[in-house]
């Protein structure tokens, strides 16, 4: 019986926010916006930044392996 509420807290939370989302944004949103941050921002180098996403995106595949594996 206790997922029933669960499972209708989603939906009636989704309403709440679509109803007051008016009011909301600029409470929690607009405080805590940065803007757009890429890695091409924060390294001033196109080719550096794909480098570094490929070496992460590596490093998380090997670690995914070792512990599958």
């Amino acid at each position: 019986m206790d997922a029933v509420f669960a499972l209708l807290g989603g939906p009636a939370g989704t309403a709440l926010f679509a109803q007051l989302h008016e009011t909301l944004i600029p409470i929690l949103y607009d405080p805590t916006n940065l803007g757009q941050i890429t890695l091409t921002d924060l390294f001033d180098n196109y080719a550096l930044s794909v480098s570094v996403l490929a070496i992460g995106f590596s490093l998380c595949v090997w670690g995914i392996g070792k512990l599958w594996g």
